[in-house]
């Protein structure tokens, strides 16, 4: 089976198309999202032959792999609303609180209080949207 065959794209794809179909390929079959033994090994196999696929395919021009890079490898991204809910509300949440503390009124302090659970439920929900909107982004061709 050739390079191409492997990564399922044709001779004329572009760059790009073989590099989502490698990301995708990767995704998928890579030995750490399988849940047993048996099927690890059979998933490492697989990326091997990936990665063989894709050292040969990419191109040459294309820096190597930098661990430092933390760039998202998607385009996809979160709404702003989103990034800025979890420190708008912890800030205000934990302002209410110290503010209602001081000057004895119990209302600020409950509101301050809801305010920094939701700041919570915020933070936690943000990465569960980033990956929804990742697998979509996965799914398109």
């Amino acid at each position: 089976m050739g390079h191409y065959e492997v990564l399922g794209v044709t001779p004329d794809a572009s760059m790009d198309e073989i590099r989502a179909r490698y990301l995708a390929l990767a995704r998928s079959a890579h030995p750490d999202v399988q849940s047993n033994a048996e099927a690890r090994e059979g998933a490492e196999d697989a990326m091997r032959t990936i990665n063989a696929a894709w050292a040969a395919l990419s191109d040459s021009d294309e820096p190597s792999f930098d661990e430092r890079d933390d760039r998202p490898i998607t385009s996809t991204r979160l709404p702003g609303w989103l990034v800025m809910a979890p420190p708008g509300l912890l800030i205000s949440g934990f302002g209410s609180v110290v503010l209602g503390s001081m000057g004895g009124i119990a209302i600020l302090v409950e509101v301050g209080i809801f305010s920094m659970v939701a700041a919570g439920l915020f933070f936690l929900l943000a990465p569960i949207v980033a990956l929804g909107a990742s697998r979509r982004s996965d799914r398109r061709p």
